[in-house]
């Protein structure tokens, strides 16, 4: 029988000690140079074992959906997609009649999201960064895991060039023409990027924007509520540091929670 390493039995244990509140089962298998992961009768692709724990938080935990629903027949944008976790999540909720987004720069994640989509009609996967104008920038890569890869600048040694473009430019290449559900998770590039989606923002109804990275003057997440609240949202900070935005207008949002600003 084959011994497994020290770090995945535990990490076997975390999961089993996390995963009974929410209702999940979770089986890890290789498959093709990448590990399989059947959750929630999901199944996902994921580089090394170690990266469960992003699908775990994003599949369990929900914290995208933590108040603002993606509704059937959604046009979703998932800027910032990794390997496709919320991606997948999105593309069952909008089902047939929806759509959804998925952009990533970084090469090796754009490679598996393109493999955990493939056959999903409702998925567009881009191959891009989102950012404030169009051109070719150097994405800073993380030490060690799929996430954490930004456009900041860092004294990280490793580094890539991708292509940037605007959210809105990107929307508009796929002749979409409304944009019902805005998810962000860009690496502490927020502000460039909703600088970049002036069009998108005065017709999407609901945005959940990843706000807890670190900036010079603290987490993002205070500057991006400013910025949508100035223009006619209404939001909210989590305790995760996700901004959760939508406007006064906007209708069946299954909140099942007090939603007041804080």
């Amino acid at each position: 029988m084959t011994a497994f390493p020290e770090w995945l039995i535990a990490l076997a244990r975390m999961l089993r000690q996390w995963l009974p509140p929410f209702g999940c089962a979770v089986v890890i298998l290789p498959h093709r140079g990448l590990w399989a992961i059947r959750m929630r009768g999901v199944r996902f692709l994921v580089p090394t074992p170690k990266d469960t724990i992003v699908t775990h938080l994003i599949y369990c935990k929900q914290s995208y959906e933590r108040y603002l629903k993606i509704e059937e027949g959604d046009i979703v944008v998932d800027a910032g997609a990794c390997i496709g976790g919320f991606t997948l999540i999105a593309s069952n909720r909008v089902a047939d009649k929806g759509l959804v987004v998925a952009i990533e720069p970084e090469p090796g994640n754009s490679s598996t999201l393109r493999r955990n989509t493939s056959g999903l009609s409702n998925v567009r996967t881009v191959e891009k960064c989102v950012w404030k104008s169009r051109g070719k920038m150097r994405l800073n890569l993380a030490e060690e895991g799929i996430d954490g890869h930004s456009l900041l600048p860092s004294p990280r040694g490793k580094w890539v060039e991708v292509e940037a473009d605007t959210i809105d430019d990107i929307v508009s290449e796929l002749g979409i023409e409304r944009v019902d559900f805005l998810k962000m998770d860009v690496e502490g590039a927020e502000m460039e990027a909703l600088e970049g989606a002036e069009w998108v923002l005065k017709r999407v109804k609901k945005i959940v924007i990843a706000g807890y990275h670190k900036l010079g003057y603290g987490r993002s997440c205070y500057g991006v509520r400013q910025f949508l609240e100035k223009r006619g949202f209404k939001t909210k900070i989590d305790y995760e540091g996700l901004v959760h935005a939508w406007r006064n207008d906007s209708s069946g949002l299954h909140t099942g929670r007090s939603l007041q600003p804080r």
